[in-house]
């Protein structure tokens, strides 16, 4: 049995557009369409958009941290280290990590040839595929909303983010920091 009910009425802008915590059909088709329309624009396959992205992320950890502790406070009776420990400083080990990485990541990789293919060469080119929908939890809220975020940031992909609804105070606050710091155009 859950502790808290669904958040039906969280409220929170999202876009420029204020939100009610229910998206519609039409809605969610409409958003996947302008997401879709961002990624088709080649804004999030450079690297400098990735290393922006990322380095506003860690910044908005390090900047709003003391309001995710108290989100977490509020809604799992978290103490701020316990929060700051077991959810934030993942979060900025693998931001940190995805900066430290990115250039091989994005390098094509060189695969053998067999002897038919002899004047030529082959690699591997790993390129972002589109839309990413990431999906929280309730029981580490901020982590398993805003990790997979950052993979999917580093690897240029444009991404949809519906944190858990049983955390209510942590949704909001994601929802509304995520909004303020990354790029709307490209994560909702």
């Amino acid at each position: 049995m859950a502790a808290y009910a669904p958040d039906n009425k969280s409220r929170y802008k999202t876009a420029g557009a204020e939100f009610d915590g229910q998206i519609e059909p039409e809605d969610a088709k409409q958003l996947v369409a302008d997401l879709r329309k961002a990624f088709a624009s080649d804004k999030t396959r450079s690297k400098r958009w990735r290393v922006q992205q990322l380095k506003a992320f860690d910044r908005m950890l390090d900047e709003c941290r003391a309001e995710f502790c108290e989100a977490m406070f509020q809604d799992l009776h978290k103490h701020k280290f316990e929060g700051y420990v077991t959810e934030i400083s993942l979060i900025k080990s693998e931001i940190h990590e995805c900066l430290k990485n990115l250039d091989k990541w994005m390098a094509p990789t060189k695969k053998p040839n067999t002897l038919l293919n002899i004047p030529c060469w082959s690699s591997t080119q790993r390129d972002p595929l589109g839309v990413v929908l990431v999906m929280g939890a309730w029981n580490y809220p901020i982590q398993l909303s805003l990790a997979p975020m950052v993979g999917a940031i580093a690897a240029g992909n444009c991404i949809i983010m519906k944190p858990g609804s049983y955390a209510k105070a942590s949704s909001n606050a994601m929802a509304r920091l995520v909004n303020k710091y990354l790029d709307p155009h490209c994560i909702r």
